[in-house]
C-alpha cells in the first residue's frame, strides 16, 4: 500500500502541473494497487473528460476501496443519468451524514486543542452520564444512510451527555433551523456539556457578539472550569486588554494548556518582548507543540523583510533545525 500511496502522490503532482495524461497513468497504477483515493481522482478526470460511464465504474470502485468521498459524486452521476432514484438518494444521504460526522470530529478536535485536552474528547463529556456505545450506533446508522435511525441515535447520545452525539445533532439541525440548533447547544450546556457552551460562544463571537461570548466564558471559568481560559484570553487580546489576556494565558498554562503557550508567545512578540516570545515558544516546543516556533519565525521574517530564519523550526537547545532531506 506504501507504493500505491506514492504513485497516488505522483499522480496528484502531475495533475497539479497540468499534465493530465501522466496523472491518469499514475492514478491508474495506484488504483490497480488498491488505492481508493487515486481511484476517486481518476474517476474525476474521466468525468471531466465526459466519460460518465467509466467515471461511474471508478467511483463505485473507489467506494468499494473505502474512499467515502465518492459517495456524493456517485449519487450525482446516478441521478444525472436517470438511474435508480432510491440509490441516488441513499448515496446523497450517506454523503451528508458522513460530512456531519466529519464536521463534528473537526469541531471537537479544535476544542480539544484550545482547551488543552491531551486526548480526544469524543465520547461522554461533562454530565457524567453514560450511554452504551453511542459512537458505534451513530457510525453504523450514518454509514447505512439511515437518517431516522441516525437522528434517533444522536438524540439518545446527546440526551446522555455524549459530546460527539451533541455536535452531530447540532450540525444536522443547523442547515434546517439555525436558531433551534443553537438552542440545542444551550440545553446541552445547561446539562453540563462544556464543549456545547464553548461552541455556542464561538458562534456568538463570529457573529460579532463578543460580549455574549465573553459572558459564556466567564460563567464557565467562574464555576471552576479552566477549559475557556485561553479562549477568553484570545478575546481579551482582540479587545486590547493585553494585561488580562496575559494573565489568562498564564492561568491556562498552569492548567497544562500548550495551546496557551503558543498564543502567549505571539502576545509577547506583539508587545515587543522578543526574548520572552522565543523562550515561551521553546517551552511550547519542548511540551510537544512546535507551532509557536513556526509562527514566531514567520512573523519575524514578515515584519523585518527577510527570509524565514527558522524555516524548519528550532531544536530544544534553541539552535535552528536543519532540513531533514
Amino acid at each position: 500500500m506504501g507504493n500505491a500511496r506514492a504513485m497516488n502522490s505522483v499522480g496528484y503532482l502531475r495533475e497539479d502541473a497540468g499534465d493530465r495524461d501522466e496523472a491518469k497513468e499514475w492514478y491508474g497504477k495506484a488504483s490497480e494497487a488498491g488505492d481508493g483515493e487515486a481511484t476517486y481522482r481518476l474517476a474525476e478526470i474521466y468525468e471531466n473528460l465526459g466519460d460518465a460511464e467509466k467515471a461511474e465504474r471508478l467511483y463505485r470502485q473507489a467506494l468499494d476501496l473505502g474512499d467515502t468521498e465518492a459517495l456524493g459524486s456517485l449519487g450525482r452521476i446516478v441521478s444525472e443519468r436517470g438511474g435508480d432514484e432510491g440509490e441516488a438518494i441513499s448515496l446523497f444521504t450517506r454523503s451528508i451524514l458522513l460530512m456531519v460526522r466529519q464536521s463534528a470530529r473537526a469541531i471537537i478536535g479544535r476544542l480539544d486543542r484550545v482547551t488543552g485536552v491531551q486526548y480526544s474528547s469524543i465520547g461522554s463529556w461533562g454530565s457524567g452520564k453514560r450511554v452504551a456505545n453511542p459512537i458505534v450506533e451513530i457510525e453504523e446508522k450514518g454509514d447505512a444512510g439511515d437518517l431516522r435511525g441516525f437522528t434517533d441515535a444522536l438524540v439518545d447520545a446527546s440526551r446522555n451527555g455524549d459530546t460527539y452525539g451533541t455536535m452531530c445533532h447540532y450540525l444536522l439541525f443547523t442547515s434546517e433551523d439555525g436558531d433551534q440548533a443553537e438552542k440545542m447547544l444551550e440545553r446541552a450546556g445547561r446539562d453540563g456539556n462544556t464543549y456545547a457552551l464553548l461552541e455556542l460562544a464561538n458562534k456568538r463571537e463570529k457573529a460579532g457578539k463578543a460580549k455574549e461570548a465573553e459572558a459564556l466564558y466567564r460563567v464557565l471559568i467562574g464555576s471552576g472550569n479552566d477549559a475557556p481560559l485561553a479562549l477568553l484570553a484570545n478575546l481579551m487580546k482582540k479587545a486590547g486588554n493585553l494585561k488580562e489576556a496575559e494573565s489568562l494565558y498564564w492561568r491556562a498554562i498552569e492548567a497544562g494548556n500548550t495551546y496557551a503557550l503558543c498564543r502567549l508567545s505571539e502576545l509577547k512578540e506583539y508587545t515587543g518582548d522578543h526574548a520572552g516570545a522565543v523562550e515561551i515558544a521553546l517551552q511550547a516546543a519542548n511540551a510537544g507543540d512546535a507551532g509557536a516556533v513556526r509562527a514566531l519565525s514567520k512573523e519575524r521574517a514578515s515584519r523585518e523583510g527577510f527570509d524565514d530564519p527558522w524555516p524548519y523550526g528550532l531544536d530544544p537547545d534553541g539552535t535552528p533545525t536543519v532540513e531533514s532531506w
